[in-house]
């Protein structure tokens, strides 16, 4: 069964990790909070996005597939 976990980083501050069970959840998640944050020019591609918010700290958000196995789990990263 495949996952997918949404990464949030800002400023050094990495955020928990968010679980979705659709890639499209966990995108559409990433560009909410890209559109809500971005007060500059920022990046965005189908597993990451980049930009900086109103107070000019740096904002990262990152999606990772993983493979959900019964002994644990595989990460799969895209880029």
């Amino acid at each position: 069964m495949k996952k997918f976990i949404l990464i949030e980083v800002i400023e050094r501050e990495i955020s928990t990790p968010e679980f979705f069970d659709t890639y499209d959840t966990a995108y559409t998640e990433m560009e909410k909070r890209f559109n809500e944050t971005c007060a500059h020019e920022g990046y965005i591609d189908d597993w990451m996005a980049w930009c900086e918010n109103a107070n000019h700290d740096n904002c990262d958000w990152k999606i990772f597939e993983v493979e959900v196995k019964q002994n644990g789990y595989q990460l799969f990263s895209l880029l």
